[in-house]
């Protein structure tokens, strides 16, 4: 099955970094695409399909995002997990962000290419 065709939702790409936790460790990760349902990691570690972890990082300036996830699948060190649990406030935090940012990709991709003086 072809992981694009089977999420829910659309993810937009991100780069920010992040800090996984099992059972008490700690790991560092990065979060490289977002939607409401689901954060794509790199992740050194390879936890198994179906672990549940804890999840957090920094979404803007003194805005971090804590949740809980469940990995999906796994490929080559990058994680698909979906969003398990998540406070109630933070989550509208989140929500408002990848609401803004799919704004800002979309304002991009209708902005004309510029062109060269020749």
């Amino acid at each position: 099955m072809n992981t694009r065709e089977s999420r829910r939702e659309p993810r937009f790409p991100i780069s920010r970094k992040g800090e996984l936790t099992y059972n008490g460790t700690r790991f560092p990760c990065l979060i490289h695409d977002i939607s409401n349902r689901g954060v794509g990691i790199i992740c050194a570690r390879d936890p198994a399909l179906g672990q549940a972890l804890e999840l957090r990082f920094e979404l803007s300036p003194n805005q971090y995002y804590q949740c809980k996830i469940e990995i999906k699948n796994i490929n080559n060190g990058c994680l698909g997990s979906e969003i398990t649990e998540v406070d109630q406030n933070v989550e509208k935090m989140y929500r408002s962000f990848i609401q803004q940012h799919a704004e800002n990709l979309l304002s991009q991709s209708e902005k004309p290419l510029q062109t060269r003086a020749h």
